[in-house]
């Protein structure tokens, strides 16, 4: 049993080493997609351009887009008022989450956080681009991050059950090996103390 809650925590942290290192490579990936866009503004001074910041925008966010995370992770980003100004679910756009617990635990700068979307439980990292006020998330499914932990238990618990038998059939073996010439050594005694002395204790044991 020890054996097996050992296995399973430290399974669990590698994998969220693994996923950290994973999900910031990915958001420092998306922050590049930003800061590209960006500076286009500045390398043609149409940073004071209203409609040229707006499509600057809109293309970093069609580029993000493009970022897959895993099977079912996704990017999303939300601006320093806690409004989602971009989400693979259109329906979450515009969303305000600034009352959300996760949200008070950004900062302006690089962060691991855990949140709840939808009754789904996610790991996440998350950066901030100052030039526009911009929180990219990247995130993924504690369900996948830790898939690979939970397919092994079952393999854990089984070799933790045979393993417990195993050393189990090999105690009593042992035991048996010390108790029987001990049994014939008090046997023995038993029938000299009763005057039989012609009683011979056969041992082949060789030890104490």
């Amino acid at each position: 049993a020890l054996t097996f809650v050992i296995s399973i925590n430290f399974s669990r942290s590698a994998l969220n080493d693994l996923a950290k290192e994973w999900l910031s490579t990915r958001s420092s990936e998306a922050m590049e997609i930003v800061e590209k866009h960006e500076s286009i503004l500045h390398k043609y001074g149409l940073e004071n351009i209203s409609a040229s910041n707006t499509k600057a925008k809109l293309d970093a966010i069609k580029e993000l887009s493009s970022i897959t995370i895993g099977k079912s992770g996704f990017l999303f980003g939300v601006d320093s008022e806690g409004v989602i100004y971009f989400h693979p679910d259109k329906y979450s756009v515009g969303a305000d989450v600034s009352n959300e617990a996760w949200f008070s635990k950004l900062k302006k700068e690089k962060i691991q956080l855990f949140l709840t979307q939808r009754d789904e439980k996610y790991i996440a990292f998350a950066d901030f681009f100052p030039a526009w006020n911009w929180y990219v998330l990247v995130v993924d499914p504690e369900s996948e991050v830790y898939g690979m932990a939970k397919k092994i238990q079952p393999w854990l618990l089984l070799v933790g059950c045979i393993a417990a038998i195993i050393i189990s059939l090999a105690l009593m073996v042992l035991t048996k090996k010390i108790l029987k010439p001990l049994q014939a050594l008090v046997n023995g005694a038993e029938q000299l103390g009763r005057g039989d002395l012609d009683t011979q204790i056969s041992i082949q044991s060789k030890d104490e």
